[in-house]
């Protein structure tokens, strides 16, 4: 499995045993500081921000380092395991297998140092630098997370691979029919993307609630959900008169075990590993909702004058779990995160001049029913994709 690269595993990479960094990186500056004392401050920012995302987002996705994703195709009816006869053997079956690619990018940034100002910035000054590549680490992680969720266009991989959208009927070039569940036959032109062509209002806002929720349950996602909106929505939902509709009232610690010395204690009904502030819940005959509001979702259409409120909805299994809506996609042997990458000066004396930061990831959609994005709005009843726009 992918590891996650944590301030340990970066300076290694960085000064590996038996290197003589401080002849290699050599000069001296403010406060007694060397260039090896940078690089293992900027080891420690960049490693906790790599770990932080991995611990904030887990229960979106899982990483993975495969060029694809397999799942059945929902063709025939289904089956169940046959009785056991005394005197022969079952028929044996096998299923129809569709699948995905999964695309992935580079990314890359870098601190504008020289030597001369290495030698005479402040330590404080070199750690903001690195701070902000941090804050921008973590702003794209959060794009590409919430570009993904509400994507609907399919991205080219190679020659005539796709890395896909939620499931989308025939609306595209990689047509997916899910398996049947339980007495649930789904048509060819089954869509996980939803457009209510009408002003935004709470009682449609819950009503599209409950019927994502009903997707997802089609699919054996069942069970606590999540569901994130925009301003406008969590506005709506704070002032639903519906019963269905719960406040959240934030809990005390419960004591769980241990004693009065060492007490494990925990926080009732929040999902962990997912972002957003909690607005409400919302209870389905497909299970509770917990309603999150995140300012990347769209508050308007891709004409950035109509108002419409967006949704999205899925089933977090746990931290990096297999089954989670999301897969991001790393390199092989590389790891989740942004790696260091010292920059030599060209002198006859080389020192440490700056330092690259560089990734390569992709967020693809994983499994593809656990997943509904929504859009209410007047004006039409086909769903569109939020544009770059829009999501920052």
């Amino acid at each position: 499995m992918p590891i996650i690269l944590g301030a340990n595993t970066l300076i290694q990479n960085v000064i590996p045993t038996g290197v003589d960094a401080g002849y290699i990186y050599r000069f001296s500056m403010q406060r007694g500081m060397n260039p090896v004392d940078v690089l293992s401050m900027a080891a420690v920012v960049i490693g906790e921000a790599n770990q932080y995302a991995a611990a904030q987002y887990g229960g979106l996705f899982y990483l993975t380092e495969r060029l694809y994703a397999t799942y059945a195709q929902g063709t025939g009816t289904r089956r169940m395991t046959p009785l056991a006869t005394e005197f022969s053997q079952p028929p044996g079956s096998t299923t129809e297998n569709i699948g995905h690619m999964l695309f992935i990018r580079g990314y890359s940034d870098k601190t504008e140092w020289s030597r001369k100002r290495l030698q005479h910035a402040m330590p404080e000054d070199l750690r903001a630098d690195v701070e902000m590549k941090k804050t921008a680490w973590y702003d794209r992680i959060d794009y590409d997370i919430f570009s993904a969720l509400f994507r609907k266009s399919e991205i080219a991989v190679g020659t005539v691979g796709k890395s896909v959208p939620w499931v989308n009927g025939t609306d595209g070039s990689v047509s997916y029919l899910p398996p049947q569940w339980r007495s649930k036959v789904h048509a060819a032109s089954h869509s996980h993307f939803i457009r209510i062509n009408a002003a935004l209002s709470s009682a449609n806002a819950v009503s599209t609630i409950e019927t994502m929720a009903e997707h997802l349950a089609h699919h054996g996602h069942t069970g606590n959900k999540l569901c994130y909106v925009g301003d406008n929505v969590a506005d709506a939902l704070l002032t639903s008169a519906d019963k269905k509709v719960a406040n959240f009232i934030n809990p005390d610690f419960i004591v769980l075990s241990g004693n009065a010395a060492a007490p494990v204690s925990y926080q009732p009904g929040q999902i962990e590993g997912v972002p957003g502030e909690i607005v409400c819940y919302v209870q389905t005959k497909n299970g509770l909702v917990e309603v999150r509001k995140h300012d990347r979702v769209p508050v308007l259409l891709p004409d950035g004058s109509t108002a419409a409120g967006h949704l999205w909805m899925g089933k977090t299994y746990g931290a990096q779990d297999m089954r989670n809506p999301l897969a991001i996609r790393v390199q092989s042997d590389m790891g989740f995160g942004l790696m260091m990458n010292p920059q030599i000066d060209r002198s006859i004396n080389p020192s440490l001049e700056s330092i690259l930061f560089e990734a390569e990831h992709g967020v693809n959609v994983n499994d593809r029913t656990n997943g509904v994005a929504a859009q209410i709005a007047t004006g039409g009843t086909s769903y569109l994709e939020p544009t770059d726009t829009n999501l920052l």
